[in-house]
């Protein structure tokens, strides 16, 4: 009994040692900006950032390089899309959730701040918002689509949604590979998205009803988010091929794909400026995951447009 109280005196005061010995304190985590949505008329970015402590959605003055808060909200926002008319941003949220699981497409007016969620899903996954292009002769008979990816069906597959009645339509009927990140040609006849396929990411494009699929990318390494150019003669796109995640941009055939980054970093999630002489993306290569932007011809005139303050 004795030898027992002795092992646990000993126990006790170690026990006090160790909590009265400061300790220092964790690292703090550096802030990530990430997903870039050029503004139609090219004067903003929205963007994703936890540097408030949560993740939500963020404007960018392209000029003065002001970062505003959009979104105020304790759960997630994330995934930003900026709407043709300029009018507002959809972005993939939580806040309604039911489970962990539960992500859903919201809408935002970035000046009055005013939220209308689009899906309802609570217990599943809604996300990769992308708008369907003002391509009509007259704009004000403009109808918004939000094509979208969704695991309603039991796989991630490509849906399109009119906002005006709420009605889904499913697009991909993929089954075992999942199609994730849909962009749409600016005459909003055809989808470029990516589908894993034997193991990897590659990138694909149909008509937007979903039929006459052709794959565009053939390498081992994975090739995924991709972006149409608003002039309609470009996919940009991230891939590994290099051995780290790089910018590269393509011919809509998929001929020509040359890497326009070139940069020791993982270079991901290119957006295009609305005249087709820039492209924003995310990197890492400043140590922290930041916003950035380049000519997309030859990816020179790269300059960080985040993490400046």
């Amino acid at each position: 009994m004795k030898g027992l109280l002795w092992i646990l005196a000993v126990a006790l005061v170690v026990g006090l040692i160790v909590i009265l010995i400061p300790r220092p304190a964790p690292a703090p985590t550096a802030p990530r900006n990430t997903l870039p949505s050029w503004s139609p008329d090219g004067r903003q970015i929205a963007f994703s950032s936890d540097r408030d402590g949560n993740w939500e959605i963020y404007v960018l003055d392209v000029d003065t390089l002001q970062a505003t808060r959009v979104t105020d909200n304790d759960a997630l926002d994330w995934d930003p899309a900026w709407a043709p008319t300029g009018e507002h941003i959809a972005f993939v949220s939580n806040r309604d959730a039911r489970a962990a699981s539960g992500y859903d497409i919201y809408t935002i007016e970035p000046d009055r701040r005013t939220v209308s969620r689009v899906t309802y899903r609570a217990y599943g996954w809604d996300g990769d918002p992308c708008w369907m292009p003002m391509s009509l002769p007259d704009p004000m008979t403009y109808d918004p689509h939000i094509v979208f990816v969704s695991d309603r069906d039991g796989n991630h597959e490509i849906y399109n949604l009119t906002i005006s009645d709420d009605s889904v339509t499913r697009l991909t009927y993929r089954e075992r590979n999942p199609d994730q990140e849909p962009t749409l040609s600016p005459d909003g006849r055809q989808i470029a998205f990516q589908s894993r396929v034997e193991g990897n990411w590659e990138i694909f494009v149909m008509d937007v009803d979903g039929r006459n699929v052709k794959r565009l990318t053939f390498n081992p390494d994975d090739d995924y988010y991709p972006a149409w150019s608003p002039d309609g003669s470009n996919i940009a796109f991230t891939s590994r091929r290099d051995g780290n995640n790089e910018i590269y941009v393509m011919d809509t055939d998929g001929r020509n794909k040359r890497n326009i980054t070139n940069a020791p970093a993982s270079d991901e999630a290119p957006t295009w400026s609305p005249d087709s002489q820039m492209i924003a993306f995310q990197s890492d290569r400043g140590g922290t995951i930041e916003i950035w932007r380049m000519n997309s011809t030859d990816g020179t005139g790269q300059k960080q447009l985040t993490g400046l303050e």
